[in-house]
Formats: C-alpha cells, structure tokens, sequence
C-alpha cells in the first residue's frame, strides 16, 4: 500500500470544510487529543483569517482514504536578519499548541517527507516550520521520517501541567511553605470583600456574557489602552476567534466575582481528559486578593475532583507558573527544509535558535561596555 501513498491539497476554509468528517475521524483515532487537534478550533482559526491567509490542508491518502493532515499556512520569519519565506504549521498563537493530524501508524513515517516535497513545488518558501510541538505530539513522531540534514529541533518554551489524578492535598502539598502563607493572606483579604464567589460558567447563554465580561476585565489591565494594547479589544479577527471558541460547547469559564464584579476570569476548554487553560485576566484594582492565583488553586482543586479530568495544562511556561510546581512538558522548536537548499535553510534555523541568543547578548554586552574612549586610550 505505501506505493499509493499521495497528498491532496485543500486550500482555504472551504478546503477544511471539505475534510470535516475525515478530520473529525482521526481525531478520535487520535491516543491523546487536545484543543488544537479539534476541528472547531481550526474552523474558527481559518475563519479569522479567511480573507489574507494562504492556509492549506494536505490531506495524506493511502488509495483509500486519508490517513492524516498537516495543515499549514503561509508566512515569513527573519533568519539571521533575512526575511525568509516559511509554511508553518496552523494555530501560531501562544495561548494554543500546534500539532499534525496523524494517528499511530504507517502515515507517520509518510506523512513530513511527502508533505515537504508537495511544499516545496507549491512555492518559494525555504522551510516548514512547526512552533512549540510537544514531546508527545504526532508531529514530533512524524519529524524522525525527515533526513537528518534536513530536520532541525531546538527546545523550547514547555507547556507547564499537572497530574489531575493526583489528589489536590498532594499537589498542593508540594507548594513551598512562603507560597501557601501568601495564598492563604490572599483568601483572608478576599473573604473580607462582600459577595465573594467563584463559579463555572459552562451554559452556552452565559459564556457569552462571560465572554463579554472577560473581554472588558483584559482590557482594563496592563494589556489595555494605558499598557501594551495587547488585549483582545484590539484586534477585531482575534476577537473574532476567540468569541467562536467561547462559543463552543468545550469551553468553560472560571471566574471570581466580590463587590458585584468579576475581578479574575480563566478562558478554558475540555477536550477528553485535558482541561486548559487558554486564556487569563484578572482586575489590577484587586490585586493585593491575588484573585488570579486564587482562582487557579480553585480551579486545579475542581480538576483533580473530577474523575474525567486528567491532566490540567496552562499551555505556556510562564515564570508565574512556577510558584505552583506543575510538571514543565517537553515542546520544541522544529524546521524542516525544502528544496535543494534544505539542509542550508535548516542549518540556519538551527544557528537562530541555539547560537543566535547567544550572539545577541554578547553584542548587548559590546554595547553596554562601548569602545573605549580617546581619553582613556590615551592614558
């Protein structure tokens, strides 16, 4: 069979439409499926992006059927300071991880290599390149199919998680002594607030009041008009997206309300035995409550309660994280060259990852200490 091996490109929304049944099937064949494997959450991506993006769907066929899709999208990322055409691998947002649809089988060992060869003719673009894949992931699998000289790997940021099938009293256990005291100080301040409540919102008429209520608290913060204008507010498509993926029947709410307001709100969504959390904001106002860091002790107790919640994943590595003690998951930076110049382009990449940080602060440091001047040269 591996003779009738074959890509079949899709473009566009349309072209994902046109694989639903055949996505939503591997998915389920998937042994360990998360948010950004759902079809609803790739939906809503390329729906965001409709108008500008050039999204494809390489759907792998076996002379039978499809047996995985990679789906990917046009862009550009600067390599040693050169602007370089690249297909990454669809989701490039850091609140969501990015993967391949591959089940375990034959079509791991097909599915990069003949995936690259379509790329390559498809346009001028010098690599594949899939950000922050998890250790676990299908395409991490898939990557050892790819010539050696052609694959590049860096570590990465990880996606911090807790083991949910652990009780609450042992995770929270393992926090330091100074942690629990200042978690502890934070609930006193907040019980002394009137109205205190936490809640799951999970109706889909609520989720979209809590949707408008976390929209409003993000923008209200650091990430507003007065700080990075980094909240959702600003940009109508990612608005857009996530107000799709709040309409989905996976996700969830967390809140914390006190004096009849929210003043901290968790975005998540429920996919088999992963609870995420996508999504924070929380009311500076409240600040000294630590409602944030309440909320997420609420919420990971709520999560090691329930019997269908296995693993609790805040998707990034965040340094706020650590105070918690989650178990820090392997995720990896990952190129995959194309065309003659492959191993080149690969080898670059992999120079930007490993020796470029490097290179950047040796040259901060040459900046900082400056040349020396005509005086104490001539001294």
């Amino acid at each position: 069979m591996s003779g009738q091996w074959s890509i079949v490109e899709h473009r566009g929304l349309d072209g994902l439409c046109a694989l639903e049944s055949d996505w939503r099937r591997l998915t389920a064949a998937l042994p360990d499926p998360a948010a950004h494997h759902l079809f609803e959450v790739q939906r809503a991506w390329a729906a965001c992006l409709r108008a500008d993006a050039d999204l494809r769907y390489l759907a792998l066929n076996d002379g039978e059927q499809v047996r995985a899709i990679c789906p990917v999208q046009a862009g550009r990322q600067r390599v040693l300071g050169v602007p370089t055409g690249v297909w990454t691998l669809t989701l490039g947002r850091p609140d969501f991880l990015q993967d391949v649809l591959c089940p375990p089988g034959e079509a791991e060992r097909v599915l990069l290599p003949l995936a690259a060869s379509h790329l390559q003719r498809a346009g001028s673009a010098r690599a594949l390149v899939m950000g922050r894949v998890l250790a676990r992931s299908a395409a991490w699998r898939c990557l050892a199919s790819v010539g050696r000289l052609r694959r590049s790997a860096t570590l990465t940021e990880p996606c911090d998680e807790f083991d949910c099938r652990e009780s609450f009293e042992t995770l929270r256990g393992r926090l330091s002594r100074n942690f629990r005291g200042n978690l502890r100080k934070a609930r006193n301040k907040l019980a002394a607030l009137a109205g205190v409540e936490f809640a799951n919102v999970a109706a889909p008429v609520s989720r979209e009041a809590a949707f408008e209520t976390f929209l409003a608290l993000e923008e209200s913060g650091w990430k507003g008009g007065h700080g990075t204008r980094t909240a959702l507010r600003f940009s109508d498509r990612l608005v857009a997206f996530y107000r799709a993926i709040a309409a989905l029947p996976a996700c969830e709410f967390n809140c914390v309300s006190a004096e009849g307001r929210c003043i901290a709100s968790q975005l998540c969504l429920r996919t088999g035995g992963e609870y995420m959390v996508v999504k924070i904001a929380y009311d500076q106002q409240y600040e000294r409550m630590a409602p944030g860091q309440l909320l997420m002790e609420w919420v990971l107790e709520r999560c090691c309660r329930d019997p269908g919640v296995e693993r609790l994943s805040l998707v990034t590595g965040s340094s706020w994280h650590a105070d918690w003690r989650p178990v820090p998951t392997p995720a990896y930076w990952a190129c995959v060259g194309l065309g003659p110049g492959g191993p080149l382009v690969s080898g670059l990449h992999r120079l930007r990852f490993r020796a470029g940080p490097a290179l950047h602060r040796l040259l901060a440091l040459g900046r900082r200490s400056g040349p020396p001047s005509r005086r104490s040269a001539d001294a």
